[in-house]
């Protein structure tokens, strides 16, 4: 029986030692023992795996695969086509270029009692698959047989981590299996190194992959991957001489972008400079460098300045490192002219993490809702997304992750089959409204999607219900739905006509969808239809009560709209928790700052706006919550996206009272992933053929730990034939600790 072994201390130093040895003219570098090891990582992005051999294909083609290859949540099926199963040999993976390697994934086999699956494996990596490093010795959970079988990984129940190593290919090699005839697997998917960051620690990164655009070389990744460097982390490692290592691009002039995936603030930057001996003279010799969180506007830090040449030497170290000031951005673009040479060229770029706020996707939660159902009547993907804890604390940290209980809803939804391969949809249809319940922390045996629709059409001819925000008051569920009206024109093909309450019974801490009662608006007292007079009661929802957690509880519910004119405004409605089913007494702030149990006559002249007058351009689904840590403790964030689709900017903008003026907009993420990350139908160099935008980010306090925001935002386009395009992204934003500790 194998045992895993802890892989820093050997596996690292021996590939530094082979990556040394017999290189230029140095001895063995000095590595600092005062550099701290990487940390432990996190699953985060995938790194797309090439079989050496095509008959396992199947191990990493995503077959059988209940979601899109990203996060670690998705269960396999137990169909041994989906499978790999053959005689006993090494299965050896090409990334295609050296990558920092973090965790590995493994469903093991999972056909009849999983006796095919592998038992006692021997993990290794490489870089040119001829000299390999052995990571350690494994043993696999063995699959069950299930038609659903959760991600097995080690039979302990932890998972593979290359913690920071830099290879280009990975070897399995199989010992023993469970007692089968054959030996096999069902799907592994690897990771990109991340860790949690904290001020002064590395960035993981990468370079810029843009499906828009023709991919980089491969030797791209030497400059983020570690490849030749003494320390995967430290600001002082030192790289050797081995242009093997290093990457350069033809002309006197290079460019090298890099992604930090995710906005971070920047404590400096440090460059490694070429340091090919016989080629010293294609490194810069000085550099500019640029921000950018979108790869498009792009503000310069530095200009020009020198950068002392390579040394030559086996074991050389930092060339130049750059203060940042806690500059934030995502995207990272280095540029200058070469010393001479016919080649323009790097070693190695790293990035430190500063003081301030910073965002990055969260994987499980995203991929929590990428769904590929096997079937024609399977969740497939939506918009319109809300949660709700429903013990009606959604932010708790003394309740236990296993305890919580989150019900989603959303509006329009895809049901298709999908398939896993191609992620290309067969079959489609689109219910207005369906729901979901989440129990405990994000995993696809913890989540029920239920596509009826919870709220069923009015009794009017084209019209329907959308869904708004939701809330909990004791052991009842309410929405604030929209009624819509698809044959009385508006900008795409319908109209908003109306708001009404819907109210659920909670029973042994689940939904009774039996229990559905549609308070109706008979008196339009949340909506009024009186054209660039309109406005509409039922975007977000606070309640600002002891028994939802409040830190300076008032006892209102506050309900909060757009209203229209000359752009969106935000308006905001009261009421008791006791009197929620009584539109008659809501109460309305009006322009003179006083609260009148009376709506608006004209909303232009009669509305406080709660924005400011030139912030105008705002989602019509966003969230207001009462912040519970940080330094804004206890005041209140609006979060929402820019309404003009393309824009793709998230904001975020504070009021001292639920009612207050909201301002000081700050951004504070811009939704790249699904441009960057789609193919567009083998479409290069064109940036949206599928007329891909994002719209209507919001917070979620109920899925948020403590110290984290999660906020999700829609994506749109090509939804017919796409499956990873039509469905929320979720995003952290939270402030860079002082330590790893906290």
């Amino acid at each position: 029986m194998f045992m895993k072994k802890k892989i820093f201390s050997s596996a690292i130093i021996s590939i530094l030692a082979l990556s040394f040895s017999g290189c230029g003219t140095g001895g063995q570098p000095r590595i600092s023992s005062s550099i701290p090891a990487p940390s432990p990582s996190y699953s985060f992005e995938i790194i797309g795996l090439t079989p050496v051999d095509d008959v396992y294909i199947s191990v990493v083609n995503n077959s059988g695969m209940s979601g899109s290859p990203a996060g670690n949540i998705h269960y396999h099926n137990n169909r041994p086509a989906d499978m790999f199963a053959g005689e006993k040999q090494d299965l050896i993976f090409d990334m295609g270029r050296i990558e920092q390697l973090g965790k590995l994934n493994i469903w093991n086999h999972n056909a009849g009692d999983g006796s095919n699956g592998l038992r006692d494996i021997t993990v290794s990596f490489s870089e040119d698959n001829l000299t390999y490093t052995e990571l350690g010795g494994f043993n696999l959970r063995q699959g069950g047989g299930t038609d659903r079988l959760p991600v097995s990984n080690l039979t302990d129940g932890s998972i593979i981590d290359f913690n920071g190593v830099s290879a280009r290919y990975m070897k399995i090699n199989p010992e023993t299996n469970y007692g089968g005839e054959q030996w096999g697997l069902s799907e592994i998917r690897l990771f990109r190194y991340r860790h949690q960051v904290y001020r002064g620690s590395y960035i993981a990164a990468i370079p810029v992959f843009d499906m828009r655009q023709r991919p980089p070389p491969a030797s791209s990744s030497n400059v983020t991957s570690g490849a030749g460097l003494s320390n995967p982390a430290g600001a002082d490692a030192l790289h050797t001489n081995n242009p093997a290592h290093m990457y350069a691009v033809s002309g006197r002039i290079g460019t090298f972008d890099i992604d930090i995936m995710g906005r971070y603030p920047l404590e400096k930057i440090v460059i490694w400079n070429y340091n090919d001996t016989a080629n010293i003279n294609w490194g810069l010799e000085s550099v500019t460098v640029r921000l950018s969180d979108d790869l498009e506007n792009w503000t310069s830090v530095v200009t020009n300045t020198a950068i002392p040449a390579g040394t030559g030497q086996n074991g050389m170290g930092p060339s130049l490192t750059i203060p940042m000031n806690n500059s934030s951005a995502r995207f990272i673009r280095i540029t200058g002219t070469n010393r001479g040479g016919t080649q323009t060229g790097l070693s190695a770029i790293r990035c430190y993490a500063g003081e301030g706020w910073y965002a990055d996707n969260v994987s499980d939660w995203t991929a929590l809702l990428s769904v590929y159902p096997p079937d024609n009547s399977g969740w497939a993907g939506a918009d319109g997304f809300y949660s709700v804890s429903l013990d009606g604390r959604d932010y708790n940290p003394a309740r236990r992750p296993e305890d919580r209980r989150t019900f989603f809803h959303f509006s329009d939804t895809i049901l298709s089959r999908v398939n896993p391969v191609t992620a290309s949809r067969m079959g489609f249809g689109m219910p207005n409204n369906t729901r979901a319940i989440q129990i405990g922390t994000p995993h696809h045996l913890g989540i029920t999607f239920n596509t009826n629709v919870i709220i069923p059409d009015p009794p009017v001819p084209h019209q329907f219900y959308w869904l708004g925000a939701n809330f909990v008051i004791g052991d009842k569920l309410y929405i604030y739905t929209v009624k819509i009206d698809n044959s009385a024109g508006g900008a795409w093909g319908f109209r908003q006509v109306g708001v009404d309450l819907v109210r659920l019974e909670i029973k042994d801490g689940t939904v009774d969808e039996s229990s559905l009662v549609i308070i109706k608006d008979t008196n339009n007292n949340l909506f009024n239809t009186a054209g660039s007079d309109a406005w509409a009661m039922n975007s977000a929802v606070l309640l600002n009560t002891a028994a939802a957690g409040a830190i300076n509880p008032d006892g209102y519910l506050y309900v909060y709209g757009v209203a229209e004119d000359n752009g969106r405004n935000l308006v905001v409605t009261r009421v008791r928790e006791v009197e929620i089913e009584d539109f008659s007494k809501y109460e309305y702030l009006w322009n003179d700052h006083s609260w009148r149990n009376q709506v608006w006559r004209n909303h232009k002249t009669d509305a406080k706006y709660l924005n400011p007058s030139t912030e105008r351009d705002f989602s019509p689904e966003f969230s207001i919550h009462e912040v519970k840590w940080g330094p804004d403790r206890g005041k209140f964030w609006h979060v929402y996206m820019d309404s003009r689709y393309f824009d793709r900017w998230i904001w975020i903008r504070i009021a001292d009272s639920p009612a207050g003026d909201y301002r000081n907009s700050r951004q504070i993420y811009h939704a790249n992933e699904p441009f960057l990350s789609i193919p567009h139908a083998g479409q290069i160099e064109n940036d949206n053929p599928l007329g891909m935008y994002t719209y209507n980010a919001k917070a979620h306090p109920a899925l948020s730990p403590e110290g984290e925001l999660y906020i999700s935002y829609n994506v749109n386009g090509g939804i017919a034939r796409f499956a990873d395009i039509y469905r929320p992204r979720i995003i952290r934003y939270a402030q860079v600790p002082l330590t790893a500790e906290n």
